[in-house]
């Protein structure tokens, strides 16, 4: 059974200029680890950092500082750890971007200048015109395919993710969408061109894109514990649905900060990376308007950094002057100022204070540890000494959902009055049945979803 949970996470990767570092080692099997002074950090500032995530209480829940390489700063919030799988959202739509250019690489796509219509040759098109005949592989890298598109995180009709969702062929349903307007005229964000660049490389390589990005990518940067939704034609979704660790996804980010490199290969090539991370579409409307948009990342206005950025507020930050990589996710959307791009490419960023060692300094050091601690620290364990009135009423009834795009059927609770710590809570979804266990205690109980991740549940009761 797939339980599609919003959960809120982001991927920012910030980086400027092209030139790529010169690393001393690649963790490609495990990290090192490095105090931040020892890479030209200030930890005092790292720490004033984690200090404000924690006053303003943002949802961000796990944060990683590499510089030159090295980690130098890591932190969990309860329950997070770093085995946990987050799920990267739109950070997606720049992992697949990048098998594009590994792909072009290959051989097996002649450039950007393709036609998207003659890629898909084999297909029945509908609505083709000669707008849609000129659409272009780079016009679907930069979001201008000119389709029309309502990108609504709703359940309502009219969104296209809602309809695409009950589509049997997501490929076919992007490719037989209306046209708009003409295509590289006009930026518009739209998540089912960046799943057509999935089925690009299907359609290209004959290799499923999964099994591509497995041999080609991950297995390269020595990432093997992932998972990768797929649409209903067994594609890995281009547009979103990768969950990894923060640590891989950090690996990930060092790649572009490399120019592509790792371990002495050119993985992806590097003015690939260069076209991608730089602006290509300018887009207009309030929302993202502090950023260009590249191939399929988002770039800072004034050329400082780029990012990879997940619904929820995943990033990863790459800031190439400074050498430095910054890996956030989230629970939620995040409030504005308080942002995961925001504190990774000020607060953290403004830690650098030198290309070169610094003195190492024991207090900031002991500052950035209890800042971490508090940071990641449980809540209190709430004792449960009976089970309140309501819970006896509601138990083991079925409450049901209206139509929603997730196909969520029902729900119901089931209290035991032999363990009141927990309650078990069962969901039917698309005439599937699974159950699960929710903490009441004040402590999140740990359920294993084999297609989507860790589904992690707690309650309480409110007056």
């Amino acid at each position: 059974m797939k339980i599609k949970i919003l959960l809120a996470m982001v991927i920012t990767i910030v980086l400027t200029g092209c030139a790529s570092i010169n690393l001393d080692y690649y963790p490609t099997n495990a990290w090192k680890y490095s105090t931040p002074e020892a890479q030209g950090m200030d930890s005092g500032i790292l720490a004033d950092s984690f200090t404000f995530m924690i006053k303003e209480k943002t949802a961000i829940n796990s944060m990683i500082v590499v510089k030159n390489g090295y980690i130098v700063a890591e932190a969990y919030r309860y329950p997070y750890t770093e085995a946990s799988h987050n799920h990267f959202f739109s950070c997606t739509k720049s992992v697949t971007s990048a098998l594009v250019g590994i792909a072009m690489k290959d051989g097996y796509i002649r450039d950007e200048e393709v036609k998207v219509k003659d890629i898909f040759a084999g297909r029945n098109i509908l609505n083709m015109d000669k707008r849609k005949e000129s659409m272009t592989l780079k016009d679907l890298l930069t979001m201008s395919s000119g389709l029309e598109w309502k990108e609504w995180y709703d359940n309502s009709a009219a969104s296209s993710m809602t309809q695409i969702n009950q589509n049997d062929d997501w490929i076919q349903y992007v490719l037989n969408c209306v046209m708009d307007v003409q295509p590289g005229t006009k930026f518009h964000y739209n998540s089912g061109v960046s799943h057509l660049l999935s089925g690009i490389i299907r359609e290209t390589t004959g290799i499923k894109t999964g099994d591509y990005a497995r041999e080609r990518l991950f297995n390269v940067l020595g990432i093997t514990d992932y998972f990768w939704q797929t649409d209903p034609q067994g594609n890995v979704v281009g547009g979103w649905g990768l969950w990894m660790k923060c640590r891989d996804m950090a690996k990930f980010g060092l790649l572009y900060l490399n120019k592509g490199k790792w371990e002495g290969k050119q993985i992806i090539p590097a003015g690939w990376v260069a076209t991608s991370t730089k602006k290509q579409m300018e887009d207009r409307s309030s929302f993202y308007q502090p950023y260009d948009y590249g191939y399929q990342w988002w770039v800072d206005k004034k050329g400082k950094f780029y990012t990879a950025w997940g619904y929820g507020g995943q990033i990863v930050t790459v800031i190439p002057d400074k050498n430095l990589v910054i890996v956030t996710a989230s629970m939620l959307p995040p409030q504005k100022g308080s942002d995961p791009i925001t504190i990774a490419s000020t607060l953290i960023a403004n830690a650098v204070k030198s290309s070169s060692p610094l003195p190492e300094n024991s207090e900031k050091r002991n500052q950035l540890a209890e800042a971490i601690k508090i940071f990641g620290a449980e809540p209190e364990i709430i004792s449960i000494t009976e089970i309140p009135q309501p819970a006896l009423e509601i138990s083991n009834k079925t409450f049901t959902f209206s139509k929603n795009r997730y196909n969520f059927e029902s729900f119901s609770l089931q209290f035991d009055p032999e363990n009141l710590s927990t309650a078990c809570v069962t969901f039917r979804q698309g005439g599937d049945e699974d159950s699960f266990i929710m903490g009441l205690d004040n402590r999140y109980r740990v359920n294993q979803v084999i297609d989507n991740g860790p589904f992690l549940l707690k309650g309480h009761w409110e007056d």
